[in-house]
């Protein structure tokens, strides 16, 4: 109730919706014939492959597979990196919906971090770590030595919205380098949803098995170029129609077509939100809570979300839609609808979202 209307009670004020996102380099899949990576058997396949190549044309081969956050050695961002170990974890143990949960038995509430799921997301990341490296808090991606990249979407703004996206520069500022198609065009990263699973953890029977519509009900089946079907329909015929036919063109089909992909955009620091604590004082009360009002405000979020004034992401559908906020920003057409799709698909209800160490409640009528 406090300060707000005296009847209704606000327990907890979303803040940002974050949330690991992959982006990834066309031009390296077109030069390669790669298809789209769906899972993360698939993610790691291609990190060792572009590991140790020169992906920036500029004569060393030291270049970077998988460009994630957070890094090794990286200060106080270090503790978050069992976040990414439960991001792939999530994809392998939680199949119906963000009120399973995946961290503790639901009988004996004992952590399932002996179960193979955990073991089997843990193998992925020591290998993702040898073949990568920071992707966010660093120029890596945006300087062209990075195949893949994944991250919150704070992290991918300064690339949107920097007018000469992925680039190199020489000593005197020139641009000497922009990944290109075989067309001669320039191409931006291309951003889509989390990368998944075809096999789940059956805790029954304590064996992975094939992902189908009934025992994973949240899944997707592959469409045949791998690519996110996610885009409106009414889109295609217009603003975004030729960024998906160089989509079409270009990727080859996927390995994986028609298989159940089981996804879960994870929430690595929960999805932020506020709160006050009853019993502080007044003056603390009112100096926080003029903050959350502040920075909640459409006229602060929505210029917040789309710019790199913070790196807070929309978590109300307001502040992604239409989207004039991010073409104002510099964001162009393409961009911003692959992000509006990713966005709109991870904070709808009928995401298959997962949540940091915590214990799912379903709430009862």
């Amino acid at each position: 109730e406090y300060r707000k209307d005296g009847q209704t009670n606000i327990d907890f004020l979303m803040y940002d919706g974050d949330f690991f996102v992959p982006i990834i380099r066309l031009d390296l899949l077109e030069k390669y014939n790669k298809p789209l990576p769906n899972t993360w058997e698939e993610v790691v396949e291609l990190a060792v492959f572009f590991h140790g190549r020169d992906l920036n044309d500029d004569g060393n081969e030291d270049d970077f597979g998988f460009c994630h956050f957070p890094r090794q050695g990286a200060g106080y961002w270090d503790w978050w990196w069992p976040e990414a170990v439960y991001s792939t974890w999530a994809t392998f143990d939680q199949t119906q919906g963000i009120g399973e949960g995946f961290f503790f038995d639901s009988e004996t509430m004992s952590p399932r971090t002996s179960d193979p799921g955990f073991k089997k997301a843990a193998e992925i990341w020591k290998t993702l770590w040898e073949h990568g490296a920071d992707g966010c808090i660093t120029d890596n991606f945006i300087s062209g030595r990075c195949a893949i990249g994944f991250s919150p979407p704070g992290c991918w703004k300064g690339i949107f919205l920097n007018p000469d996206g992925v680039h190199r520069k020489d000593a005197n500022g020139t641009i000497v380098w922009q990944p290109r198609l075989k067309s001669g065009d320039v191409v931006e990263p291309y951003r889509f949803r989390p990368f998944g699973s075809t096999g789940y953890y059956d805790r029954k029977t304590n064996e992975f098995k094939d992902c189908t519509e009934e025992a994973c009900p949240r899944a997707e089946p592959v469409p045949a170029k791998g690519h996110d079907d996610l885009i409106a329909e009414e889109k295609l015929t217009s603003s975004y129609a030729p960024r998906a036919q160089i989509l079409e063109e270009i990727l080859p089909p996927s390995p994986l077509t028609g298989k159940f992909v089981n996804r879960a955009p994870f929430y690595w620091s929960g999805g932020l939100g506020t709160l006050i604590r009853k019993s502080a004082d007044k003056v603390k009360k009112d100096f926080v809570w003029d903050f959350f009002v502040y920075t909640n405000s459409p006229a602060t979020s929505v210029y917040d979300v789309a710019n790199y004034a913070s790196w807070l992401d929309d978590w109300r559908f307001s502040q992604l839609f239409p989207g004039d906020n991010f073409l104002a920003g510099g964001w162009s057409q393409d961009s911003y609808e692959e992000h509006a799709a990713v966005m709109r698909w991870a904070l709808s209800t009928e995401s298959n979202g997962a949540l940091n160490l915590r214990i799912p409640v379903r709430s009862v009528a």
